[in-house]
């Protein structure tokens, strides 16, 4: 089977005096792209944020064991609007098995297929 390259979103989303329109807000990801070229994959990431102003930390790869270490990204949006603090954290990972225990729906997201779940503290994950 072709090797797969597996997103999974884990969305936690503090967007506490935010608009509850739904709009999405253009983000330039150019920064954050160039800065993920040093990984050893480069996923797609968003360029619309739910809120607008946004920021994008990349975090330190993350040290899962021989073989694995790079295999998870994790980045921070923020933002700071009308003395709001927004937070959306967007969690990558290559090829693992990520929360197998959740019960998933499936879901279009344009013309693909996704499985969605969302765990008892409100976290999100989208594959």
């Amino acid at each position: 089977m072709k090797k797969w390259l597996s997103m999974v979103f884990i969305v936690v989303l503090i967007l506490a005096g935010c608009s509850s329109d739904g709009s999405l807000y253009d983000y330039d990801n150019t920064k954050l792209k160039e800065e993920l070229e040093e990984r050893a994959f480069q996923p797609k990431v968003p360029t619309k944020l739910p809120f607008g102003e946004g920021q994008a930390d990349l975090n330190p790869p993350i040290e899962l064991g021989e073989g694995k270490d790079d295999t998870v990204i994790m980045i921070d949006f923020t933002s700071s609007e009308e003395g709001n603090r927004n937070l959306m954290g967007l969690e990558i990972v290559n090829d693992l098995d990520v929360h197998p225990d959740m019960e998933y729906e499936t879901v279009d997201i344009g013309e693909l297929k996704g499985q969605f779940a969302e765990n008892e503290t409100g976290n999100m994950v989208l594959n």
